[in-house]
């Protein structure tokens, strides 16, 4: 099956470390009023960043200050599915979000738990994700602007899995590598218009969380100590570009636009565990000292896979204790994810980084709501 119909990857923006001037900005005050005591991360219009502390202490089961409803069982109408492991590195995990993050969850959130096909039944609180165990080439955000001739450029222009592909299609007309970035950007949501994909109408956020990569959060979760740099959760530079910052200020944010936001009753999380290293195969092909940062800062390990666990727990926890009807879902496509996103009418993406940034541009121009 050709990757525009459906894509068997799935971005990994990191190229923008810095949180975009989204709506979160727009609605600071309801997030520090919502906020209380759980501690506040605001970033104004101009980027300006004021901290305060979040107060959760290594070791901590990792809730950043949200607490535990998913048990409360708000109805949904998600419906069961079968998901089927992608054609290269794909694989799939099951999410148990009934309650707490037990031991049984850790006994499927593992890199010994891999599944070829997994069984969504929202019902009885089960969700599966995609891990993309090998996302180094097909970056939406890193292609667009990068450098024509990088290896990732050429593996998606001639590697058969990409024939048919958003990037594909864009760095194949002469015209995409004369533009500027406005010129690409509007490229791309033109090439994003042409294509189908389902709707996401007033009623419904689009929610996209990065996942799979995320340092601070696994190393919360699993009570590690960052003894290298003698830095805290509390005082740790959550705008570095090696670690996640869904955090407790990101949920408030989401649930703040909801609340101003009053058409929405149901929010769909959406979220691949993505993890930028590359094949083994190419590995050779590539500057050692990245290869070596590759697999320092994006490589698949436990740790990453169950601080995972823990963040989405966090978010649909929030939600659902909100009253919200919450769906989990994954998605083996970037293209059909790109599409999705850029077309719903309320959309967020709260880690502010590459991929988020371009969606949200995206979104800005694409969104439907009718």
């Amino acid at each position: 099956m050709a990757i525009g119909e459906e894509t068997r990857l799935l971005d990994r923006g990191v190229a923008s470390p810095a949180r975009s001037p989204r709506v979160f900005a727009a609605v600071a005050t309801v997030s520090g009023l919502l906020l209380g005591c759980a501690g506040l991360v605001v970033f104004g219009r101009s980027g300006t960043r004021f901290g305060i502390g979040l107060g959760v202490q290594p070791g901590d089961r990792g809730t950043l200050g949200v607490p535990d409803r998913g048990a409360l069982g708000v109805p949904t109408g998600q419906p069961d599915e079968t998901l089927t492991a992608g054609p290269r590195n794909q694989p799939l995990l099951s999410l148990f979000m009934k309650g707490d993050t037990n031991s049984e969850n850790q006994q499927r959130f593992n890199m010994n738990a891999f599944l070829d096909t997994c069984e969504v039944r929202p019902q009885e609180s089960e969700f599966c994700v995609f891990v993309n165990t090998n996302d180094y080439y097909y970056r939406l955000s890193d292609l667009m602007n990068g450098d024509p001739n990088a290896f990732p450029v050429s593996k998606v222009m001639t590697d058969p899995l990409y024939e048919g592909s958003i990037l594909k299609t864009l760095h194949s007309d002469p015209a995409f590598a004369t533009q500027d970035p406005g010129g690409r950007l509007n490229m791309m949501a033109e090439e994003i218009r042409r294509r189908d994909c389902a709707p996401f109408r007033d009623d419904t956020l689009l929610l996209h969380l990065r996942s799979g990569d995320s340092g601070w959060i696994a190393k919360t979760a699993l009570g590690e100590e960052e003894s290298e740099t003698d830095e805290t959760v509390e005082t740790v530079d959550r705008d570095a570009s090696d670690l996640g910052i869904i955090d407790a200020t990101a949920i408030q944010g989401i649930l703040a636009y909801l609340q101003q936001t009053p058409s929405i009753r149901r929010v769909v999380m959406r979220t691949t565990l993505h993890f930028g290293v590359p094949e083994r195969e190419d590995e050779g092909l590539i500057d050692p000292n990245e290869l070596q940062m590759l697999y320092t800062e994006y490589g698949l390990s436990d740790a990453s896979l169950w601080g995972t666990n823990f963040m989405l727990h966090d978010v649909y926890n929030a939600l659902t204790g909100a009253g919200y009807e919450t769906w989990v879902t994954s998605h083996s496509s970037a293209d059909q994810d790109a599409c999705e996103y850029a077309k719903a009418c309320h959309f967020l993406s709260p880690d502010g980084r590459g991929f988020s940034h371009l969606m949200t541009e995206l979104n800005k121009i694409l969104a439907q709501c009718s």
